[in-house]
């Protein structure tokens, strides 16, 4: 819309001085006297009073209307229009549905990504069971290598007892008082319990292997929970992509407005941004406030004031040319448009 505005601007005050009857006296029509009049003799003239008058600069300029925000409607992804929500003139709010579009490959994906991920939590729980059996597992081996010490001590305990037996038997044996079979069957206990601790010594090496094979089993469950952690994260992510690809599916307004124009029905084809054929779909304006736009001249640039003080303006409207309108000048361009050499403002 077109339309003409006044811009004001207040300059100090100043001093204009007026002059009444500055001009000579006429005395043509005067009776000529009888005394002659000499040639020093001045003209008396009359000075008026000095007025105080403020002076005021106006530019009358056409402008421009255009709506506080404007934006056109485009897709995020390709698809077929299953709906329109909204037609020409209508009134949207912000967030509500505008356009339905149809692709089934998108909430396919959704479905997918759901299955990893409750796949990846299965593998998690699993993991997690597997190391608390490992943890388990290592007690149980500690348990063994303790008991297996245990023997040890035993053994030990028996190998000195009949160690110090047989030494005392074989003496005896050797003055008569007991017989040969006696110090033979003593040395034969000996020799068992020697046996029985090297028996033991072997178990407890082998209870001790077992506790590190349970430690390592503990290790690897760890890494293997952690890694399928990471993957039920992976798959949180990938779901979430997806949603928000699904979510494009439908078109939601971004502000309050009114729809201006549409561009498409029920079953086209759109393309998202950026591709060759991405004409907006629809185009909602925010009218509720407006911008007027004014291009100022070169010789009245420097004389505009903008901002809480800025310069007051007066709009006329071509439809309406009784209406005045007043403002004040919002913003200004920083510099002169380098074509028409006129400085842009905003009302």
């Amino acid at each position: 819309m077109n339309i003409n505005v006044v811009i004001y601007r207040l300059h100090l005050a100043v001093f204009a001085a007026t002059v009444e009857g500055c001009k000579p006296v006429d005395r043509s029509m005067e009776p000529v006297s009888s005394e002659k009049t000499t040639a020093s003799q001045l003209e008396r003239v009359t000075a008026g009073s000095v007025p105080r008058k403020t002076l005021q600069l106006y530019s009358v300029q056409p402008a421009r209307v255009e709506a506080y925000q404007q934006t056109p409607i485009l897709s995020k992804i390709s698809g077929y229009v299953e709906s329109v929500a909204v037609d020409v003139g209508d009134s949207v709010r912000q967030g509500e549905p505008l356009i339905v579009l149809n692709a089934l490959e998108y909430k396919d994906s959704v479905v997918t990504k759901q299955g990893l991920i409750d796949q990846a939590t299965a593998q998690v729980k699993q993991a997690e069971a597997a190391l608390v059996a490992a943890q388990a597992a290592v007690g149980s081996a500690l348990a063994q290598v303790q008991q297996a010490l245990a023997g040890i001590d035993r053994a030990d305990a028996e190998l000195t007892r009949w160690k110090s037996e047989s030494s005392r038997i074989s003496e005896l044996a050797d003055k008569g008082t007991v017989t040969k079979k006696q110090a033979d069957e003593t040395l034969s206990q000996y020799q068992a319990a020697m046996a029985s601790k090297k028996e033991l010594q072997a178990v407890v090496v082998s209870a001790q292997a077992k506790h590190l094979e349970a430690e390592s089993t503990v290790g690897k469950s760890q890494a293997d929970l952690e890694a399928y952690k990471a993957k039920l994260a992976v798959a949180v992510s990938e779901h979430a992509q997806a949603a928000t690809m699904a979510g494009y599916l439908v078109i939601l307004a971004p502000f309050d407005g009114i729809v201006t124009s549409r561009s498409v029905d029920r079953g086209h084809y759109v393309q998202p941004a950026g591709s060759n054929d991405d004409q907006p779909l629809l185009t909602i304006s925010d009218t509720s406030r407006v911008r007027i736009h004014v291009d100022i001249p070169e010789a009245e640039a420097s004389f505009v004031d903008f901002g809480s003080s800025g310069d007051p303006v007066e709009f006329s409207i071509p439809s309406e040319p009784a209406r005045r309108i007043l403002g004040r000048v919002t913003r200004l361009s920083s510099s002169l448009d380098p074509q028409s050499r006129c400085l842009p403002i905003q009302v």
